[in-house]
């Protein structure tokens, strides 16, 4: 019996396909780690720190078929490790001791995050084939179906005609612009990671960022400048500096917390993805003065630190006061624009929402 819905037999078709469930299988897995460690044995033998004949060992072993998984597993829950049993069972596999080369220089989360990478990149593959699929059959409907008249609908009820090659040219405009995103997310989410032990590369003295960049040209993949897990605890760190409260709050439930600490969470949590642009709706509202006051002083702080703000806000005062570049809105319309300052000192908007 599945404990999840893509494992269930009535219910997993709904949500995954047969070709991504294989991707992302233990199998595929298993071979996709088996694939980074392949790759940084050819790249530290490429550049004289291996021998050449461990490299060669280790493609050899690189197969997952060659693997007991069963094995792996009683490995994995006797070690709590999920990569020292498959280093081990890799150096058991290559003869005349060639195997005591395998991993050199990594950690276990370069090869579990990057190997992610790689079944990510197989499924991005998969959702592309199908998204040209659609966009071929759209287009064919489009030009078929130019002339073929049907009702056109506004608020749920028929109204004008219009024609059906019409109503699948807009799907098809919809679905060539996901097909811009994908192309425009791949650069950045196909990225693997190498840093080592502590992210300093040290173990590999002054090749480190060489093989780096070999390992990953040989996966045909970018890489981090610094090492994820050091990206995170930085942002982390910040987050928590910038709402110091959370710190102490860290091990409560987030439904359990005050209405201003839960408002806090939602920005920490945008701002763990590093965003370049962070949209705000409503953060003051519901929270007192007190509170209020200071969450302005940190979106503040936090647009100071490089992230431009889209804030959408009733509280005047402290919007037009943050502003850049404000706007009024009434019933759906921009009613006035200009700086922050401008705003505020306009009679119209002091006499309409600052009560002066």
């Amino acid at each position: 019996m599945g404990a999840y819905v893509i494992d269930s037999e009535l219910f997993r078709d709904q949500f995954s396909t047969a070709v991504t469930r294989e991707i992302f299988s233990d199998l595929r897995t298993v071979q996709a780690w088996l694939d980074v460690e392949v790759a940084l044995a050819e790249a530290e033998a490429s550049l004289g720190i291996i021998p050449v004949a461990s490299a060669e060992a280790i493609r050899n072993a690189g197969d997952a078929e060659l693997y007991d998984l069963a094995e792996m597993k009683l490995e994995m829950d006797r070690t709590a490790h999920p990569i020292v049993p498959l280093v081990r069972m890799i150096a058991a596999k290559c003869a005349d001791d060639l195997g005591q080369y395998v991993h050199w220089g990594a950690t276990t989360q370069d090869i579990i995050d990057t190997g992610m990478i790689l079944q990510i990149r197989d499924a991005v593959d998969v959702i592309d084939s199908r998204l040209i699929a659609l966009a071929d059959s759209l287009m064919d409907h489009a030009v078929t179906h130019a002339a073929t008249a049907m009702p056109g609908r506004t608020h749920g009820q028929h109204a004008q005609p219009v024609t059906f090659g019409y109503k699948a040219a807009i799907w098809l405009d919809e679905v060539r612009r996901h097909q811009t995103r994908l192309d425009e997310m791949r650069p950045r989410l196909l990225v693997g990671q190498f840093g080592g032990a502590v992210g300093t590369l040290a173990a590999l003295g002054d090749q480190g960022f060489a093989v780096r960049t070999k390992l990953m040209e040989n996966l045909e993949l970018g890489a981090y400048p610094k090492k994820a897990r050091v990206v995170r605890e930085e942002t982390l760190q910040w987050v928590l500096g910038l709402f110091p409260i959370l710190q102490k709050r860290k091990k409560q439930r987030t439904h359990t917390l005050s209405g201003g600490e839960q408002q806090m969470v939602a920005i920490g949590r945008g701002l763990m993805a590093k965003p370049s642009l962070l949209m705000m709706d409503e953060p003051s509202l519901g929270l007192a003065p007190l509170i209020v006051a200071e969450l302005f002083k940190t979106i503040s702080e936090i647009n100071m630190h490089g992230v431009s703000i889209l804030l959408v806000e009733q509280n005047a005062r402290h919007a037009l006061t943050l502003a850049r570049r404000a706007y009024v809105m009434e019933t759906g319309r921009i009613t006035r624009e200009g700086s922050g300052k401008e705003l505020l000192a306009d009679p119209t908007i002091r006499a309409a929402y600052l009560g002066m």
